[in-house]
């Protein structure tokens, strides 16, 4: 049966579970004020990495926490007026990091990214946005041997989800990837990962594919919805009220400003992420590469070097704090040679974060005709495609490809 389907949000998320719904034979219509991929997907640092199957809050992480928020440049910071707001998060991404937990945790992600490339090729292949995904594997690199020995419960728990890795030493290391400062000692590498080059330019593709099969964009805000029984919902947008059959929430981190009026009560924190681009790079590197102790990755991207990470709370409406990015450009000029005087530009977005690590897929309780797909994290550009075949499989009310439990929103 066609339904007439609202998405809201044009990020990547939302554009893969309109252009999966619309595969279904569905009228989908996207909402969103800001253009395709203009947002939080914009800053993706490109990763896709089917291995992706470690949540952030692991055994051991209360320790680390104090450490990395007294760091100037550690991975971590809250804003001290928010951490009264954030504490009941926190409280639960702690009790997330339970060795039985986590276990459960890895073997969700693991079901979601695992076919990624799977679920990314009939929508790369319509977009005709098949070069702008790259697959020569990604690398771990470690400068000490005992970052290495302190990242082997994350490698274990890749490799128990069925990622191949190969771990090499230093001198392999320097052939592998040349544009390495020679201050890495061992590296691991995951021949079955890739990267996209371009993030906005990935969702525009996929857009306009999407709007050439039928599919309507509209530059509008929701501000409100409303349930009119188990076969209809009204949506309220800065402009009309407009009324559909079935709505999916893709907003990401503001995501709840639309759940809460309707009773939902869902964990989403905006897990503040920092990048910066850096163009003219002599030598650029091959592909996306992860370093252990610096918490941050460096993507070869279409336009530059893209280097970002770590985690910043500080709610939606605080700007940028000074020198985050700035301070990113500084650590890159010491993991890679010869970019002391290379320009950049910088960028910061909100990326929704859940204390389980696990996006909120599927039908929010007692509400047929609303579903959710946000709170992806770190792992947005992994999962996207996975999460729109998921949502288009829970709206035909058929046998899903994965076990969609793990991420319902009833889990809160």
């Amino acid at each position: 049966m066609s339904l007439n389907i609202a998405v809201v949000g044009a990020g990547i998320v939302g554009v893969c579970c309109a252009s999966y719904l619309q595969r279904d034979g569905h009228a989908v219509t996207i909402f969103d004020p800001v253009p395709p991929g203009g947002s939080t997907s914009f800053g993706n640092l490109g990763s896709l990495s089917p291995g992706s199957a470690v949540p952030l809050a692991t055994p051991g992480i209360l320790k680390k926490v104090p450490v990395w928020l007294l760091d100037r440049e550690g991975p971590l910071h809250i804003a001290p007026r928010r951490f009264a707001a954030v504490l009941p998060w926190l409280m639960r991404f702690l009790a997330a990091s339970r060795s039985s937990r986590v276990k459960s945790i890895a073997a969700a992600l693991s079901a979601l990214h695992a076919p990624l490339f799977e679920c990314y090729a009939p929508l790369l292949k319509s977009a005709g946005a098949e070069d702008l995904v790259r697959r020569p594997g990604q690398l771990f690199v470690f400068e000490t041997e005992e970052s290495y020995a302190a990242s082997r419960f994350e490698l274990a728990l890749r490799r128990a989800h069925g990622e191949r890795q190969e771990t090499i030493g230093a001198d392999e290391l320097r052939q592998l990837e040349p544009a390495l400062a020679p201050r890495f000692v061992k590296g691991v590498y995951l021949p079955d990962a890739g990267h996209c080059v371009d993030p906005e330019q990935l969702v525009v593709h996929l857009a306009e594919a999407f709007c050439r099969a039928g599919g309507a964009i509209a530059p509008e805000r929701v501000t409100a919805i409303r349930p009119e029984g188990a076969t209809a919902v009204e949506i309220v947008t800065d402009r009309a009220t407009r009324r559909f059959d079935s709505i999916v929430v893709a907003g990401g981190a503001w995501s709840n400003a639309l759940l809460r009026p309707l009773g939902a009560r869902v964990p989403l924190e905006s897990l503040r992420g920092y990048h910066v681009e850096l163009r003219g790079v002599g030598v650029m590197p091959r592909m996306a590469l992860r370093f252990s102790e610096a918490k941050l990755m460096a993507t070869p991207m279409a336009t530059g070097l893209r280097v970002g990470g770590l985690i910043e709370i500080r709610g939606l409406a605080e700007p940028p704090t000074p020198g985050r990015a700035k301070m990113i450009a500084r650590i890159a000029a010491r993991l890679f040679q010869n970019l002391d005087d290379v320009e950049f530009t910088e960028w910061m977005g909100h990326r929704p974060g859940t204390p389980d690590s696990l996006p909120v897929i599927g039908t929010l309780p007692g509400m047929p005709t609303i579903h959710c797909a946000f709170g992806h994290g770190q792992t947005g550009l992994t999962g996207a495609a996975s999460t729109g075949r998921l949502i288009s499989d829970l709206v035909a009310r058929r046998l899903p490809f994965i076990d969609p439990a793990p991420f319902s929103p009833s889990r809160f």
